[in-house]
């Protein structure tokens, strides 16, 4: 799941608090004379926070945060005097992506439901920070899933489809031998297409 922020660098607090054990004294006799060591603090678990970033921030994200907060106060304005500046150059919206905060955490799929939970239920949704569809790839071609998977590869590359056949093949239908064409009729970097 991921969730936008007005912000770039939002934090939404801690998912789980640090835990910390505190060791006991200890007396010795050093000398002839009793010396009490002082308690020290040590950590038994890190805090793990839920930091929004702009490190992952795709395009559809930007254009959601656009269309949800339409105005962000405090942005300088172009040199026009009436154009607000790129909102993103100046610390305004983030990104958190519940995936990659698990994996980057090593935590269970337990957790991250919780955290998402977390966010879904904050005061702060909808306010500071939302959570933002996943963008799927449209159809390259209305007739696409009646299309004979053997023709397909050919007519996208006819008609200049075949990266969002491409998109769409792996997000929906996952046939590996339309894949396979498709990949091969991508064209290259010098423009031209491979034959399949």
């Amino acid at each position: 799941m991921r969730f936008v922020s007005k912000s770039a660098n939002f934090s939404a607090g801690n998912f789980r608090n640090a835990k910390e054990g505190i060791g006991t004294p200890e007396t010795r006799i050093i000398g002839g004379k009793s010396v009490t060591s002082t308690t020290e603090a040590y950590v038994i678990s890190e805090a793990i926070s839920i930091q929004f970033s702009q490190a992952a921030l795709l395009q559809s994200d930007i254009d959601a945060a656009l269309a949800h907060w339409r105005t962000f106060p405090g942005l300088p304005v172009e040199e026009d005097e009436v154009t607000l500046v790129n909102p993103v150059e100046f610390g305004r919206i983030g990104v958190w992506d519940s995936v990659v905060w698990q994996a980057e955490n090593e935590l269970t799929d337990e957790d991250r439901e919780q955290a998402e939970n977390l966010l879904l239920n904050s005061s702060y949704y909808g306010t500071e920070f939302f959570k933002v569809e996943e963008v799927k790839a449209a159809k390259p071609w209305p007739s696409y899933d009646t299309t004979h998977h053997n023709k397909i590869a050919i007519l996208a590359s006819e008609i200049g489809r075949v990266s969002e056949a491409l998109a769409y093949e792996q997000e929906n239908k996952q046939r590996a031998s339309v894949i396979e064409s498709l990949e091969a009729a991508l064209p290259t970097e010098s423009g031209e297409f491979v034959a399949a």
